[in-house]
């Protein structure tokens, strides 16, 4: 009788204990779940942050400062003057190591330019550029239309010794006594842009990568090579271009050949955006691993708390014994 009733005492508290313990970590769960998503999806926006604020400050910032000092020091030198407007772009180009300066006049379709050399000569021609008329160039054109700073889409060189490199070019209109007088350019590299990406990674989230889509929506700067479909547009870039069509800033999920992934982006204000990217399985991983733990962890428990109790209560109940007995 002593032990039927020790087993039922146990078993009832024991059910009880099961129900509450159930009941808290199914909470406990959800919680942790929220919250995991949370500290993940925080580290994508500081991560989409922090590359924004970098490339920015390249591409847009720094370069239309640079364009404006060209044409501030450009407007005080006559245009036949070719030697010292030769001197202002190269100075430009290898200070700040831009691949080429240039100019293109709107008058006559001449074009100076100058390229950043590691070794450097003194000398400098006093000639103009021996090139075809440029003014009918996308950037050019681009330029005069919008009457406004512009960056182009990204394109390979294919001549010189940058053949082979990755660049963009930064413009603006160049107006002089008031008129429209040509384009100013600079070529920037964008092949290192990935390099200053490093410092975001986090171990919490291995899978989470930078991409840089340019004005086209090619997405032209990412830490590994991605898969190509027949279409020519890779998963990202399709439902980037749906969603920019909404929004210049904002989340999106995708499936990227098979794998969920969570991405935020944001558009700059030369046509560029910026996509922080992480697969889902990240966020679920750290989830099931702290449902794995905190499972373990309350079975211990409670292995060791049905045992302390049936050893308690049976100590409790052994009075019932001697008042049977007696």
């Amino acid at each position: 009788m002593k032990k039927s009733l020790s087993t039922k005492l146990v078993s009832i508290i024991l059910l009880i204990f099961i129900i509450l313990i159930s009941t808290v970590s199914f909470f406990n769960y959800k919680n942790a779940s929220q919250d995991a998503s949370d500290v993940y999806k925080g580290l994508q926006q500081l991560a989409l942050s922090s590359s924004f604020t970098t490339i920015n400050i390249t591409m847009n910032i720094e370069a239309q400062q640079h364009l404006q000092a060209i044409a501030k020091y450009l407007q005080q030198i006559d245009e036949s003057n070719v030697l010292a407007q030769r001197r202002v772009l190269f100075n430009v180009a290898e200070i700040v190591q831009y691949p080429s300066v240039y100019i293109t006049y709107e008058s006559t379709g001449k074009t100076l330019t100058e390229d950043f050399d590691e070794n450097p000569t003194l000398r400098i021609s006093n000639d103009w550029d021996n090139k075809p008329d440029l003014r009918e160039r996308d950037w050019y054109v681009q330029t005069k239309k919008l009457n406004a700073p512009i960056v182009t889409p990204t394109y390979e060189s294919q001549e010189g010794k940058y053949k082979g490199k990755t660049l963009a070019t930064a413009t603006m209109p160049y107006y002089k006594n008031g008129q429209f007088a040509g384009v100013i350019g600079i070529d920037i590299f964008v092949d290192s842009f990935q390099e200053r990406f490093k410092n975001f990674k986090r171990p919490e989230l291995p899978s989470m990568e930078v991409f840089i889509a340019d004005s086209s929506g090619h997405i032209f700067s990412r830490e590994k090579p991605l898969k190509t479909n027949t279409s020519g547009l890779m998963p990202l870039e399709s439902a980037l271009s749906q969603a920019l069509k909404k929004k210049k800033e904002d989340i999106l999920e995708f499936n990227n050949y098979g794998i969920s992934q969570i991405a935020y982006y944001k558009q700059f204000p030369f046509g560029w955006t910026i996509v922080v990217s992480a697969d889902k399985q990240d966020y679920e991983e750290a989830t099931n691993k702290n449902l794995i733990f905190t499972s373990l962890l309350t079975l211990a428990l409670l292995a060791i708390g049905t045992v302390l109790l049936f050893i308690i209560v049976k100590s409790y109940l052994n009075p019932i014994n001697n008042i049977k007995q007696g």
